[in-house]
């Protein structure tokens, strides 16, 4: 067993794959379990994550939502592929964000010096709505180029991505990612689509449909822009130089998990 740092997991999965190990059991948040999946995918070393973080969607996406799941799906061994996005060369298990979210990680990572981490991630939310900063991309795909001014960007695996996991849905539709985006330029105006979008997501609406929202679906894109673009990478915040491509990947993952993918 091995205990590491974020910075130092990714070189000590990779010796473990190297090793040609059946698997590697992960213990974390979906940040964790993402770097780690983002090292052995491709390979025939299975991931096991153990949901040790704060949400948990993979694990628990997958029938593995607590360290008892864990265990049994240890014993059980039973591996399947299920697919993973890939933002260059790096794969995500959940979701990619440009734009608003990062922003806030980066805000309250800085607020959570002073105040508490739920409090933080509020008003690091208020704070960034009240900046509202756009940014200005080409969307590339289907040999198309649309230019987008606004101040999110979601990129989710599979139809209806943009909706809150719940234990085993492990269902994904669609060999295709995702691209939601907001249309809405207004601080008041993307408040209250941030607002109306929370409530469909809650009272459980598989796709939550706006005005202020416009969808797109590809097996592959590309992002450019003038600047670089920050971007959470299933929650970790970056701040890359475009242009940026994305892919979707059937078979990107082999796991250890309770619930299979259909």
């Amino acid at each position: 067993m091995h205990v590491v740092g974020g910075a130092q997991l990714p070189e000590v999965v990779r010796g473990i794959a190297a090793a040609r190990a059946s698997f590697v059991g992960v213990a974390g948040g979906d940040g964790t379990i993402s770097s780690a999946a983002a090292v052995v995918s491709g390979s025939d070393t299975a991931l096991l994550p153990i949901p040790l973080g704060t949400r948990n969607h993979f694990a628990t996406r997958y029938g593995v939502p607590s360290v008892e799941a864990a265990v049994l799906a240890w014993r059980r061994r039973d591996a399947h592929m299920v697919p993973v996005g890939f933002l260059n060369d790096v794969a995500f298990i959940n979701n990619a964000s440009c734009g608003f979210y990062p922003h806030v990680v980066r805000s309250r990572e800085n607020l959570e010096r002073a105040l508490p981490r739920s409090l933080a991630y509020w008003t690091a939310g208020l704070l960034v709505l009240a900046r509202l900063p756009l940014m200005n991309l080409e969307l590339a795909l289907d040999g198309a180029t649309r230019r987008l001014r606004t101040p999110a960007l979601w990129v989710g695996i599979g139809m209806n991505s943009l909706r809150l996991p719940k234990a085993g849905d492990a269902h994904v539709e669609g060999d295709l990612l995702e691209i939601v985006t907001s249309t809405a330029q207004q601080r008041l105006a993307n408040l209250g689509l941030m607002l109306r979008t929370m409530f469909k997501l809650k009272r459980g609406e598989q796709t939550p449909e706006d005005r202020a929202l416009e969808v797109f679906h590809a097996a592959r894109f590309t992002l450019d822009s003038p600047h670089r673009i920050d971007v959470g990478v299933d929650g970790e915040p970056y701040r890359l130089r475009p242009p940026l491509s994305f892919r979707y990947e059937r078979n990107g993952l082999k796991v250890l998990c309770l619930v299979a993918p259909r």
